[in-house]
């Protein structure tokens, strides 16, 4: 049994662990896509609360990045 813990432990330490990709900011070109898609779509009901709050966010998110 201490044989099979060794040789786990061995293996593990041979593992290079996956780090997460970065993560990174929309672009201006992604976001001004993004809305232009936002409205064009068909929305109901509460749907469209949501995506007013995501369309508010995405538009100030776009000012800053233009300054």
């Amino acid at each position: 049994m201490k044989f099979l813990k060794t040789v786990i432990m061995a293996l593990l330490d041979k593992v290079k662990p996956v780090s997460a990709p970065e993560v990174q900011s929309f672009t201006v070109e992604e976001i001004e896509f993004l809305l232009i898609k936002m409205r064009t779509a068909d929305y109901k009901g509460s749907e469209f609360e949501t995506f007013f709050n995501i369309y508010v966010k995405l538009t100030k998110e776009l000012e800053i990045l233009k300054k």
